[in-house]
């Protein structure tokens, strides 16, 4: 899921910096990669009736509109996950018997995390 967070990301940079678009794409693609062939990190299922009951939560309970950071926030917590968000409102999310990630960090903060 974070491939499609991280994507948007790049295609609102890539806006604002058109003369480095091609470089911008050809890192991401780059950076994709490495992500996808280390065994030390996996991908999720991105939903099932768990993981939406959490997300149905963050909208009734937290007031979270975005579908897409609710379910992103919702597969971290169902799987006890990282949680790779820039996100400052997934941050603090904190609500009582609420389910949550594992672990909530920035991207600048992955290549510490798993180097």
């Amino acid at each position: 899921m974070f491939k499609s967070q991280a994507k948007l990301i790049v295609l609102r940079l890539s806006k604002r910096q058109s003369q480095k678009r091609k470089l911008i794409f050809e890192r991401f693609r780059e950076g994709l990669k490495v992500l996808l062939n280390d065994e030390r990190l996996s991908q999720t299922i991105i939903t099932n009736s768990d993981v939406e009951e959490i997300a149905d939560k963050l909208l009734l309970e937290a007031g979270i509109r975005d579908y897409l950071d609710r379910l992103i926030y919702s597969s971290a917590a169902y799987f006890s996950a990282i949680l790779l968000t820039e996100d400052e409102t997934l941050k603090g999310i904190n609500l009582e018997g609420l389910p949550c990630p594992s672990k909530v960090i920035k991207w600048g903060e992955l290549a510490e995390f798993i180097g």
